[in-house]
């Protein structure tokens, strides 16, 4: 029973972070689309001195390489960030209000999601969509265990007034 609850409070928590998730995915759709070339400058101008004191700075050209990989593929990025967020929300809403065919739902289309991220991975190498993807894998699982768990309850609930 203990393991149970703490998995429900990681799914609760798990739920809530998607859904925060998503709202900054759209912020980030609106940045990166409409502010794409002013972050870029910003980040530029914060690595500029640490990359001219040392031009092998790890983390200096890792986000400055990260800014321009995103920026490359603007369009694309807005998209998918706007597309998976509103995904995302439906996918939280429908959970948190307890829906039963949201669980299933939810594992098909993030599991569509995780495919398609591993996919992207090995062309981009993202470390952050990587990140993203162990993420869902995560959620999918605590998905599932309140699925099983929701059923177990609503049975005993049929079986029991």
């Amino acid at each position: 029973m203990y393991k149970k609850l703490n998995l429900h409070l990681l799914f609760e928590v798990g739920v809530i972070l998607k859904g925060a998730h998503a709202l900054v995915e759209l912020v980030s759709a609106f940045v990166v689309y409409y502010l794409g070339n002013a972050t870029l400058l910003v980040v530029t101008r914060l690595t500029a001195s640490e990359l001219a004191e040392n031009p092998q700075d790890i983390f200096a050209n890792f986000f400055l390489q990260q800014t321009n990989h995103l920026l490359s593929a603007r369009g694309f990025v807005a998209l998918y960030l706007v597309v998976g967020a509103v995904i995302n929300l439906i996918i939280a809403a429908g959970l948190l209000t307890n829906h039963l065919r949201a669980y299933p739902a939810s594992i098909g289309v993030l599991s569509l999601f995780v495919f398609y991220q591993i996919y992207r991975i090995t062309l981009t190498h993202s470390v952050w969509l990587s990140v993203f993807t162990v993420f869902d894998i995560a959620v999918i699982y605590l998905i599932y265990q309140e699925y099983e768990r929701q059923k177990e309850l609503r049975q005993q609930s049929t079986i029991c007034p």
